[in-house]
């Protein structure tokens, strides 16, 4: 979870209550009968874009197909997993789908040291069409995209792209305005704009290139001679700003414009997306309009359970794991690999995808890669693309089938890489489930476990029941009070020392009211002690900043402080840094220490 809800920026709805969806419902993630989900990479060498397409049933499918174009930053993270169910509907009604990750981001190839990302960008929605016709064989295209994404799809198809019809989902049409609302996210994150105009925004860099880039966006200039017709969809808390659908109309394009509530809702923190319900099923009205495109031949699919990218020295292979459980995930390795080093295994952080909060397992995959240690990253089963089994609830932080998933790609793994140890890694939630994992595991193939910022040993029970902090250990009272101190920095720390100083003082009077039998040891420590008895090795990042250490620390009480003094646990504090490591000066601190910590002992 972030410090701060990082869609403040939209505070301007509030004066409306920041309408939400009275419809909206939870990712169900119950794959519709027939619909079948595929990995497959295109693009240019040393571009290559990861997607997925959400094939239909062949009895159904019909001759229009839908691409769907997302938003970069938390936006696309946060609401990944709305457009993983949207496709999914849409290809129950006969639509093949594909939506993909732009290069540089997510689990694409690339990155923003090209001369121009926004132009890279624009042209992947290009290769995104292009496969799609291919692979559907269908003659008619629809591109849907949300937010930025909606920018890119009407400027790919200005200069050319084989798009037939629009759909602008809450669209990006002024740059300007955009920007403005990335440096009130970054304000807001205590992260203000670099000298050189660069960003960081939720934990996603915005170089000064690109943001002069997309400042430049200007959707009331742009023109569309090829276009078919256009939905525009806007926000019901805001006023509507008619400008690009006056644009549209002035060339002669039929354009429906409509305004429907379940923004916030979208791209609030991932454990709690909903999706609009009202706003899909406008779009999916308006598709349904008549056709004359008639289904082609689509190549054959379904089969496929790999799909691979290569990133300079690096490669990437997307596979389907464990059978039908079909578990996404990415093998990160280099290209000549011959290592025997036992893969890192990286578990979800919360219900965000496998990308982690803000991209961090990719950075850590490819870090680790490039010092000759293998890793995947997968989405547990109802998280990201990893369908749900049987009626299992979905997008949950800690999902009661999480362990079994671990044990199964394991298995996998073994069978597919002739793996017989592991290393798991897991942040925030993922960290419990990787002690989980371990702690149950029968078989004794896993080395050690790396907790980044853990919270808790005992998982939701522990969560839920947790009181909240207060007294000196809180920030935010004394923030309130220090707006405009200008040694806030100072206090801050300050306020961190003395949070410290309480958890040591409460984990040594812990250890001493057990010590005269004062005091049982809770679940927490039952099971740390159970842990150590596996012989596995166990090592803690932790953010300087970050308040999890508290209440894990509280849990676990003596057993912990042992475990220190015994050697059976190593903590490593990273310097200035918060709970998702939303600065790349943190994010490099914790990969740096990572990496030297799992190069220092040989798992083979």
């Amino acid at each position: 979870m972030s410090e701060k809800k990082n869609f403040q920026y939209i505070a301007a709805g509030a004066a409306k209550g920041a309408a939400d969806d009275a419809s909206a419902s939870e990712p169900t993630d119950a794959v519709p009968c027939g619909v079948v989900r595929e990995p497959l990479v295109f693009g240019a060498a040393g571009r290559q874009v990861l997607g997925w397409m959400h094939h239909p049933s062949p009895a159904t499918r019909q001759g229009r197909a839908v691409l769907l174009c997302q938003s970069v930053g938390f936006e696309y993270v946060n609401a990944y997993r709305v457009f993983v169910e949207f496709a999914d509907r849409l290809a129950a009604s006969g639509y093949p789908v594909l939506r993909f990750d732009y290069p540089g981001t997510g689990d694409s190839a690339g990155g923003q040291a090209a001369p121009s990302p926004l132009a890279e960008w624009i042209e992947a929605v290009d290769w995104a069409a292009r496969e799609l016709r291919h692979d559907s064989g269908c003659d008619e295209l629809v591109a849907i995209g949300f937010r930025l994404g909606a920018a890119l799809a009407a400027l790919a198809h200005a200069h050319g792209a084989a798009i037939d019809r629009l759909v602008l989902w809450h669209p990006v049409a002024a740059g300007r305005q955009y920007v403005r609302e990335l440096r009130a996210v970054a304000m807001a994150g205590a992260q203000p704009p670099a000298s050189d105009g660069s960003l960081e925004v939720a934990g996603f860099a915005f170089a000064a290139e690109l943001v002069a880039q997309l400042r430049a966006i200007d959707l009331t200039q742009a023109s569309w001679p090829a276009l078919r017709d256009a939905l525009i969809i806007g926000r019901d808390d805001l006023q509507a700003d008619d400008r690009v659908v006056d644009r549209m109309r002035a060339q002669g394009i039929p354009v429906t414009r409509q305004s429907h509530p379940g923004f916030l809702q979208m791209v609030c923190e991932p454990p709690d997306t909903r999706i609009p319900e009202q706003a899909c099923a406008a779009i999916a009205q308006w598709l349904a309009s008549p056709s004359v495109a008639k289904p082609g031949s689509a190549r054959e699919f379904g089969q496929a359970e790999r799909a691979e990218l290569a990133i300079g020295d690096l490669r990437e292979q997307t596979w389907l794991l464990a059978g039908e459980r079909r578990i996404a995930g990415v093998y990160c390795s280099a290209s000549d690999a011959t290592t025997k080093r036992a893969p890192v295994l990286i578990l979800n952080s919360g219900t965000a995808h496998r990308v982690g909060p803000a991209g961090l397992h990719v950075s850590i995959a490819r870090a680790l890669a490039k010092r000759g240690i293998p890793s995947l990253r997968f989405d547990l089963g109802g998280i990201g693309d990893s369908p749900a089994l049987g009626s299992a609830v979905t997008n949950q932080v800690f999902p009661a089938g999480a362990v079994d998933d671990v044990f199964a790609v394991m298995d996998d793994l073994t069978q597919r890489l002739s793996c017989r140890r592991f290393v798991l890694l897991g942040h925030c939630s993922g960290a419990y489930h990787a002690f989980q994992a371990a702690l149950q595991e029968q078989r004794s193939r896993i080395d050690e476990i790396v907790m980044i910022n853990p919270l808790t040993l005992l998982g939701a029970v522990a969560m839920s029941a947790a009181p909240a902090e207060t007294g000196v250990g809180r920030v935010a009272p004394w923030r309130a009070r220090l707006k405009s101190a200008s040694n806030y920095a100072v206090v801050r720390a300050a306020v961190g020392w003395l949070r410290r100083v309480r958890v040591g003082l409460r984990v040594a009077l812990a250890g001493v009211a057990q010590r005269l039998g004062l005091r049982a040891d809770g679940a927490a420590a039952v099971s740390l002690q159970a842990f150590f008895r596996r012989g596995v090795r166990l090592s803690v990042f932790v953010a300087s900043r970050d308040p999890g250490m508290l209440r894990l620390r509280t849990e676990a009480g003596a057993a912990w402080a042992l475990g220190l003094r015994r050697g059976l646990i190593d903590e490593y504090w990273i310097a200035d840094a918060n709970h998702v490591f939303s600065t790349e000066a943190s994010r490099a601190r914790l990969i740096e220490s990572l990496c030297a910590r799992l190069l220092a002992t040989e798992h083979a």
